[in-house]
């Protein structure tokens, strides 16, 4: 059983199985019947929220249960006008004539085309989906072989629906997400939440385990099933590799943890390096300059490092930039003594 495969067995297949993010499956089954009933698309979606929440496997669980197909693509892969036509180019025209008319509404399949990142697209593409959300009109231009020179071709393209993911919805013109129907914030887990998407891939992959493990490895997911599912996985072969069985216990998990240099608190090696630094300079200090420190990207801290951090109260954002908290400053205190034990001799 390959990696991919495995992600594709614990994916839920429909909005029942899928756990977590209430509201939002809330505002999709409603949207759902009423797609359904009516015969048309889903409505055009915007998704946003910090990475590993689940909004690919929610677009594709729309899919799913519109029964169309499912057409997924980084929008880093769009790079020009052409590019942005092929991907229309692949929805089915099952149902039109060669000028995009309805001839037979019974064969239409409007399908599901999820580009993630969706705030990395050039600002010109965006701007040429405009019409298309709208009106589904797309317009490119051709060259005229009659001039030499160039003319705007418009043409209808077939029925489908546009579902976009971003964890920077600020880095979003208004006039862009407008256009989007709905419009869905993805929140950080339970841990309650995260443990029973722990047991639902637990039993799609057919591993035994102890309900204590279960609620540890959810303690220290940071409410991210993306980061759960990880620390499953190598549980799982901490298990095969030192246990010789795929038992998920406690003390494999505690193995695990130690492995991968994670702390009781959850805090990972960077965690503890940017803290350390933090308290090293006694002083607020911007996401620019604290990347620079501890030699990691500036998005990676922003977007899976700081919200955990300020969660956990041991840093504050302020106008001036991020500083660290007294409960930071014990909690490094704490790290470096751990540490000094090491070379204690008795």
């Amino acid at each position: 059983m390959n990696e991919k495969r495995e992600e594709e067995i614990i994916r839920p297949p429909n909005l029942d199985s899928y756990i977590g993010q209430n509201h939002n499956k809330k505002v999709i089954k409603v949207s759902l019947l009423s797609s359904l009933k009516r015969k048309t698309a889903f409505p055009h979606t915007l998704m946003y929220g910090p990475p590993g929440l689940g909004k690919t496997t929610l677009a594709q669980i729309i899919a799913n249960e519109m029964h169309v197909n499912y057409i997924s693509v980084m929008s880093t892969a769009i790079s020009n006008i052409y590019q942005l036509e092929n991907l229309l180019l692949k929805i089915p025209v099952d149902g039109y004539d060669n000028k995009g008319n309805v001839v037979n509404p019974d064969l239409i399949c409007p399908s599901v085309i999820f580009i993630d990142e969706i705030h990395l697209l050039k600002k010109e593409l965006r701007e040429s989906l405009h019409s298309i959300l709208e009106d589904f009109i797309f317009s490119i231009q051709r060259k005229d072989f009659n001039t030499g020179g160039y003319k705007t071709v418009k043409y209808r393209t077939p029925l489908f629906t546009l579902i976009g993911a971003t964890n920077y919805l600020g880095n979003l013109p208004k006039p862009f997400i407008d256009r989007f129907k709905l419009l869905l914030q993805f929140e950080i887990y339970s841990d309650e939440e995260i443990a029973q998407i722990l047991t639902f891939t637990a039993k799609q992959l057919n591993l035994t385990y102890e309900n204590d493990a279960i609620i540890l490895l959810a303690s220290k997911s940071r409410g991210i099933p993306r980061i759960a599912n990880k620390f499953l996985f190598f549980a799982r072969d901490v298990a095969c590799a030192l246990y010789d069985n795929q038992h998920i216990s406690v003390e494999c998990v505690e193995e695990m943890f130690s492995i991968n240099n994670i702390d009781k608190y959850g805090l990972t090696r960077l965690d503890r390096k940017i803290l350390s630094y933090l308290a090293e300079v006694k002083r607020p200090m911007g996401i620019a300059a604290i990347a620079q420190a501890v030699d990691e990207d500036k998005n990676t801290i922003e977007n899976s490092v700081e919200p955990w951090l300020v969660r956990q109260r041991l840093i504050v954002r302020t106008p001036n930039g991020r500083q660290i908290t007294e409960e930071g400053l014990k909690h490094v205190a704490n790290d470096f003594s751990n540490r000094n034990e090491l070379f204690l001799i008795e």
